[in-house]
């Protein structure tokens, strides 16, 4: 949802040359909506706003989704959410270029608004950039491109604007909104799942829902403006700026769900069919040591970052960070069968109640559940399990 920095000589150029400008009758703002693109950064699209006024040869663009990569400790404060972006301009013909460049679907939505509204957009977004006022702390749900821009037209429009929320309003938790647009690209989703805690699965409000660009566009198209006159739609005209080609994806991908499901195959066949028990011990340590460092990263995530998404994330339950102790001693073969019968009995409860679960875990760690249920009852030591047991090569 956000731009790469190489504009910043073109934002330093507009800082000075639009400031206290007064737009004539024929300008315009619109609504500029990104569709997603393969790209982590922008898989869930972006939003920007143009100001376009021939008579003054102004063509812009305001972007809230501007940062730097030079910024010190720009990676620590990123994972740790504290990472300042920032609003930028640009030339209109740089983001049609740019748009290209990527292939990358860009609509306009022109806003129905008249000469006094557009200036009052136009003179809070001229505010908006003065340097004391340009930087804010990103928030990925409640702070973001397409927010700001919801933010500034209730602020300008006040009690004026209203939309057709049954049009557009759904009945579905942020995760949810979040997998419409990961389901392509199915590491990411099992990634945002594992780190993303209960918040995200909180019902999202309509106003909410506009943290998306998607759901900016669609809520704009289904706005009105009341006056003591008239009530007019918010969006006068909606227009294509670029057309992205067509990209036919080929070739075969080996998904989360495929490659855990083989793992767990594996997992089945080494503890219960081949008595190479070092093998055994090698695959069982060094999986339940991954689930241990994953859970490291989430209570890092929970109590290390300003994340509020990653807070009280209950994949902690299966991806214990005490795994990591647990597996030398599946390495060492040491005897502690009441930890894993603890273990095992958690992960089958957490299987169990999967579809109730009060937090969606990921849908692939259905195969790893059963990983760790498995490797949890060979190291349980109950009777009815040790004729599996081998002796070590």
């Amino acid at each position: 949802m956000r731009f790469q920095y190489f504009f910043i000589v073109v934002a330093l150029f507009f800082a000075t040359s639009v400031s206290g400008q007064y737009l004539s009758e024929k300008a315009e703002i619109s609504l500029l909506t990104y569709a997603p693109v393969n790209e982590i950064h922008t898989v869930f699209g972006h939003s920007s706003v143009r100001v376009f006024d021939p008579e003054r040869q102004l063509d812009i663009v305001f972007n809230y989704g501007m940062f730097d990569y030079a910024a010190p400790n720009f990676t620590l404060n990123f994972v740790k959410g504290k990472l300042n972006y920032s609003l930028g301009i640009q030339n209109f013909r740089d983001v049609v270029a740019y748009s290209d460049y990527r292939n990358q679907t860009v609509s306009e939505q022109v806003l129905n608004l008249d000469n006094r509204q557009k200036q009052e957009i136009y003179d809070f977004l001229q505010n908006n950039y003065k340097p004391e006022n340009r930087y804010y702390l990103y928030d990925f749900f409640f702070d973001n491109c397409a927010t700001r821009i919801r933010d500034i037209l209730d602020t300008t429009l006040t009690n004026r604007l209203s939309y057709d929320k049954v049009a557009v309003e759904k009945n579905v938790t942020f995760r949810e909104l979040l997998r419409e647009f990961t389901q392509i690209q199915p590491w990411l989703e099992f990634g945002i799942d594992l780190v993303l805690g209960l918040p995200t699965d909180k019902k999202a409000t309509f106003e909410q829902q506009m943290f998306l660009p998607k759901y900016l566009n669609e809520s704009f198209a289904a706005g009105t403006i009341t006056t003591a006159d008239t009530t007019k739609k918010l969006v006068q005209i909606t227009r294509p700026v670029h057309l992205a080609d067509e990209v036919n994806e080929t070739g075969f991908s080996i998904t989360p769900m495929l490659l855990f499901w083989l793992f767990f195959g594996v997992t089945l066949i080494l503890n219960f069919v081949i008595t190479k028990s070092r093998i055994t011990k090698i695959w069982n340590g060094t999986f339940v040591l991954i689930t241990g460092l994953a859970g490291v990263v989430i209570l890092l995530m929970w109590f290390g970052t300003e994340h509020v998404p990653t807070k009280n994330n209950l994949n902690v339950i299966w991806c214990f960070p005490t795994h990591l102790i647990a597996a030398f001693w599946i390495w060492k073969s040491a005897s502690k069968p009441m930890y894993f019968r603890i273990f095992t009995v958690v992960n089958i409860l957490l299987l169990t109640t999967f579809p109730v679960f009060p937090q969606q875990l990921p849908i692939p760690s259905i195969p790893l559940l059963l990983m760790l249920i498995t490797i949890g009852l060979m190291q349980s030591n109950l009777p009815f399990l040790k004729r599996f047991t081998t002796k070590t090569l």
